[in-house]
């Protein structure tokens, strides 16, 4: 089920609701008791165990007054108030980009910055060996294809961002498309070569 916007946005205002999620992540289902406690948990900085009654009891009753319900309604989870349990539905993995605290963020640029430096270190040696591919080639010939390669996956991690997806197929696509970057660099040095 795909979600709206409205529906991911309300979702996610509610710090409550982001524990909900974040605790469901990896889980079929939990009982209202043991999410309460996780979700208590979190709250307060304490282990599940370490919680007093009127801890648990101030999550449980916004739990099962309020946030379950709400949930449920919007198909993120199932929510069975008479057997006091909680279902994750699939539609709680559109909330992982959100809830990640920007690792995939974090790898999708350190997957840039390992192409740009592997570009940077195949200039470096070829000029260091006065390879012949790069030996009769101005020093603005060359800066000018580094900083054209830099630019080029500038754009490919901004289009990336704004096309981001959970399908992984198209995660290794763009993880190609930075390596192709890469490799159109190094053709467009050879091209000035010429």
């Amino acid at each position: 089920m795909k979600l709206d916007q409205d529906t991911i946005f309300h979702t996610l205002s509610n710090e409550r609701r982001r524990s909900v999620i974040r605790v469901l992540r990896g889980r079929d289902t939990m009982t209202v008791r043991d999410l309460t406690g996780a979700v208590a948990g979190i709250e307060y900085g304490l282990d599940p165990d370490q919680l007093d009654y009127r801890q648990r009891k101030r999550v449980y009753t916004s739990l099962v007054q309020t946030h379950l319900p709400s949930m449920a309604s919007y198909g993120l989870v199932e929510y069975d108030k008479d057997r006091g349990v909680v279902t994750a539905e699939r539609s709680l993995d559109t909330f992982e980009p959100y809830l990640d605290d920007g690792a995939s963020v974090a790898r999708s640029n350190a997957g840039t910055l390992l192409s740009l430096a592997g570009t940077f270190a195949v200039l470096t040696v070829l000029l260091a060996v006065d390879a012949p591919v790069l030996g009769g080639l101005p020093a603005v010939a060359v800066a000018l294809a580094a900083t054209l390669g830099v630019g080029a996956l500038a754009v490919l991690t901004l289009r990336d961002g704004r096309s981001a997806t959970d399908d992984p197929e198209a995660r290794e696509g763009n993880e190609r498309g930075r390596l192709g970057a890469v490799v159109d660099l190094s053709r467009s040095i050879l091209f000035f070569r010429r």
